[in-house]
Formats: C-alpha cells, sequence, structure tokens
C-alpha cells in the first residue's frame, strides 16, 4: 500500500514538473509556438522535392544596410515579465545585435533569454537561451543556436545544446544536439526554402501591415518541423503597460503543418501599430492546466535607419 501511495505521489509530482516545464517554455516568446502544451505531435509525411534554386542576382547587401527599413536595429532591448496564473515566474528579454558576416552574407542577430526567478525555485528552475542568424528582407534562417537547462526539485537536472545550421539552397537543415552527457548527435532534415527560425520570426511579424480578419502568415522551422504560423487581427485596441499606453494589434495565433491545425490552446499576441519601433507588446495563453501572460516592461529601441 504505501508503494502504491509513493508511485502515485512520484507521478503527481512529474505531472506538476511537466506542467511548469511547459510555463518555462512557453515564458520564452519563440518557445511558445512549439511547446507541448500546445501543439500536437504532426504525422510523418512524405519529404516533399527540393525545387530549383532561384537564379543568382541582385545587390549585395552591406552591413550598414542589414537593418534598413526594419522596425528595430542595433542595440534594442526589450524585456518582458512572465506570469503562470498570476503568479510572477520569471523575466524574459529580447535584444537585435550587430548584423554578422556569414559565407559571405550579413546577417540579422536576434537574442533571446527565459530564466525563472530565484523566489520561483521551489517549484522549478529553468533557464533558455537563443540566438538567431538570419537573412535581411527575406529572413530566410541561416543558423540557429539554443541552450536549455532545467531543474525540477528533487529531480536530476536536464541540460541540453542545439544548434541547426541551414541550408537553403539544397533545403537542408544540419542539426548538432548535445544532451546531458550523452555523446553528440547528429541529424539531418528536409527544410521548405525561405522558411525562418522561430525567434526570427517574430521580428518578421514586427515588420507586417495588419488589417482586421486578415491573417498574415509565415513559414517556420524548429526540431525537424515545417510549419505555418498564421496570425490573425482580431482587434485594435489600447493596451496600458508598464511602460505607458500603447495602441496595438490583438493577433489570435495559429499554427499548421500542411493544412492540419496544430494547436491545442488559444495564444494571443499584441504587437504595437503606432509606435514607431512596432515592439511586441504582450503574449497572452490559457490552456487546460492554467493560464500564461508575458509584458513588456522594459523597452529600449535600437539604431534604425
Amino acid at each position: 500500500m504505501q508503494n502504491k501511495t509513493s508511485n502515485l505521489e512520484t507521478r503527481s509530482y512529474m505531472n506538476k514538473a511537466s506542467k511548469f516545464k511547459k510555463l518555462c517554455v512557453f515564458s520564452s516568446v519563440f518557445l511558445c509556438w512549439v511547446s507541448a502544451s500546445l501543439f500536437a505531435e504532426a504525422a510523418a509525411t512524405p519529404l516533399p522535392v527540393c525545387p530549383p534554386p532561384a537564379p543568382a542576382g541582385g545587390k549585395r547587401i552591406l552591413k550598414s544596410e542589414v537593418y534598413k527599413g526594419m522596425p528595430y536595429g542595433t542595440g534594442e532591448v526589450a524585456h518582458y515579465t512572465a506570469h503562470w496564473s498570476g503568479i510572477h515566474a520569471g523575466d524574459h528579454t529580447m535584444r537585435v545585435l550587430e548584423p554578422v558576416l556569414r559565407e559571405g552574407s550579413w546577417h540579422q542577430v536576434f537574442t533571446s533569454e527565459a530564466i525563472t526567478g530565484d523566489w520561483f525555485k521551489g517549484i522549478y528552475t529553468a533557464r533558455y537561451l537563443t540566438k538567431a542568424y538570419c537573412f535581411p528582407v527575406t529572413f530566410g534562417a541561416s543558423w540557429f543556436h539554443g541552450s536549455e537547462y532545467r531543474k525540477p526539485p528533487l529531480f536530476s537536472e536536464f541540460k541540453e545544446e542545439k544548434s541547426f545550421s541551414f541550408l537553403q539552397q539544397v533545403c537542408s537543415v544540419k542539426e548538432e544536439i548535445q544532451t546531458n552527457d550523452k555523446k553528440k548527435e547528429y541529424e539531418e532534415h528536409f527544410l521548405e526554402r525561405g522558411a525562418t527560425d522561430v525567434l526570427s520570426g517574430f521580428y518578421k511579424l514586427r515588420t507586417a501591415t495588419f488589417e482586421l480578419h486578415k491573417s498574415i502568415e509565415i513559414l517556420a522551422y524548429s526540431s525537424a518541423k515545417n510549419w505555418t504560423l498564421q496570425a490573425e487581427p482580431v482587434l485594435f485596441e489600447t493596451l496600458a503597460l508598464p511602460i505607458g499606453k500603447i495602441e496595438a494589434v490583438k493577433l489570435k495565433m495559429h499554427t499548421y503543418m500542411g493544412k492540419e491545425l496544430q494547436q491545442k490552446g488559444d495564444v494571443y499576441t499584441w504587437i504595437a501599430t503606432k509606435h514607431p519601433n512596432h515592439p511586441l507588446l504582450q503574449v497572452e495563453g490559457k490552456v487546460k492546466w492554467g493560464s500564461v501572460r508575458m509584458v513588456l516592461d522594459k523597452y529600449t529601441p535600437g539604431v534604425t535607419k
């Protein structure tokens, strides 16, 4: 009887730990797209055929032109507070860095850090760091690195490092995965040409012009899957935030693989419409185990041209 009770308590705790893991994943904006709390597993599909590459040509973009015309630039910092069911769980910071030269082309560079607070350690400890290089104008993914650490009380810590090298011309992604002390794994997967990564996708969304109920679609890649993010403007409103009152568009987020909706819960994102930098203001979702919310509380604009 005691063993049965112990097993039930262990399973109950692990279920709670799993839920808090999902919270921590969701608290990082780009990761909310692929959180297990929001997505179903996609069925295996035949590999599409990579179309012939477009003819080379066009003007080569200079370093000084990488962020030209964008609502953000080098030095931008956006800080968010992350909440689960009204409880302050941690913080999330997104940054725009100086362009980087990779394989002969200048790239946009974005970083993201999501971390639980010290006050949350009794429930869960987690830290997620990501860095992305993408091509200017098209936002096509070029390189992505993710670092994950999590430690639930009474359980072993988990560490994982992932690096993705995107070969857009040949529709391929090469992945390197290091999990805890295991042997490093190498994988290669199909990439739909032009797909962006999950972090760069939110910056691309900030460049869009929105009309009520006219959806914006962004092709993205993460963890061996190509999928489509659909952002539907459902409301224009004014948000009262720690940084002031800002006019915004409320977007209902849908995720698809092919024509099949993958999302399990409702997720909404707010982007500033009248602010010159169109920052991401808020992310909110309701799921069966509670609600999650991220709110912009500090913002430093970058250098824009």
